[in-house]
């Protein structure tokens, strides 16, 4: 699989409590890769579940990127949710 997916990056995103780690995780993980997609993402809890971690590996460069920019812009939008709603997410 690492020869069929060269391009790799793993990005871990550290949460104050694990309520909102797990906030974002499930907000993030629903949207599964296509079977033939040409990029794998996979999503876990670490560190008493309060790192949210992000791992990519893409066919390309290009892929790679296109792939993180839209991941990080829905973590943007679920971070920016969270804080119009800190009562619901405490």
């Amino acid at each position: 699989m690492a020869d069929e997916f060269p391009w790799c990056l793993t990005i871990d995103v550290p949460f104050p409590t694990a309520r909102l780690a797990t906030i974002a995780y499930n907000t993030l993980v629903v949207d599964e890769e296509p079977k033939k997609s040409d990029v794998r993402k996979t999503l876990q809890l670490l560190q008493n579940d309060t790192v949210l971690s992000i791992h990519f590996a893409a066919r390309e460069g290009r892929l790679l990127r296109s792939a993180t920019q839209s991941m990080m812009n829905f973590l943007r939008l679920t971070i920016d949710t969270m804080l119009a709603f800190p009562d619901y997410a405490r």
